[in-house]
């Protein structure tokens, strides 16, 4: 997601128009709202706050690497464990982990889906695992 607006992503640390340093100066002690309203012109080519984030903290993580070996791991939509600590293992309600709870407790009652997509997710054991 960091990269989103790419139409191919390498395995590269693109740039990015702001200073990732001087972001955090300017968000750091704005209420949420305020973030919000400067968010949609500062994030430039990256309509979601999110993705601006991610791709401002792989540029930190790029430039802190020193003398011990870097990854940076851009995993798709993270669920519920498959195997450790055990089966369904989740610490969070959001994504495909709140749905799938909303299902079982009876909240959620039908989706609309495109029955041609494509559901890309991958255990957090998995992503844990990788490095």
């Amino acid at each position: 997601f960091s990269n989103c607006e790419r139409r191919e992503i390498g395995e590269e640390v693109y740039p990015i128009d702001v200073d990732p340093h001087l972001a955090i100066k300017l968000y750091s002690g704005l209420r949420a709202d305020v973030v919000d309203s400067i968010a949609v012109k500062l994030n430039g080519e990256k309509k979601i706050h999110y993705a601006f984030t991610k791709h401002l903290a792989e540029i930190l993580v790029h430039e802190a690497r020193t003398d011990i070996p870097v990854c940076i791991v851009r995993p798709t939509i993270v669920t519920g464990a498959e195997r450790e600590p055990f089966p369904g293992w989740i610490d969070n309600f959001n994504g495909p982990g709140g749905l799938v709870m909303g299902i079982g407790k009876g909240i959620v009652r039908c989706c609309y889906t495109n029955e041609r997509g494509t559901l890309d997710v991958v255990p957090i054991d998995h992503v844990v695992n990788l490095t």
